[in-house]
């Protein structure tokens, strides 16, 4: 037989102790919201590099392309321009 304190011993120790099911559901809490937070904290974080990236890039990639387009578009221009000034002052000057 069980001494008293053999007995309380065992008790508290008990899957059936009273605590065990608070403390059971408190972990099993702890788990859930640690989990919840960690997978929203990685999810806000991800998108937000995700979004920051791609616009970065976005905005590279069309000022760059823009830049060169007016670049070339402006030096065809003034390539063309000068060419034909120049003939046609070439062309007056030595038919006159």
């Amino acid at each position: 037989m069980l001494k008293p304190n053999e007995n309380e011993a065992v008790w508290n120790n008990s899957a059936t102790h009273p605590h065990a099911t608070t403390d059971a559901t408190t972990d099993a809490t702890t788990d859930a919201t640690t989990d919840a937070t960690t997978d929203a904290t990685t999810d806000a974080t991800t998108d937000a590099t995700t979004d920051a990236t791609t616009d970065a890039t976005t905005d590279a990639t069309t000022d760059a392309t823009t830049d060169a387009t007016t670049d070339a578009t402006t030096d065809a221009t003034t390539d063309a321009t000068t060419d034909a000034t120049t003939d046609a002052t070439t062309d007056a000057t030595t038919e006159s």
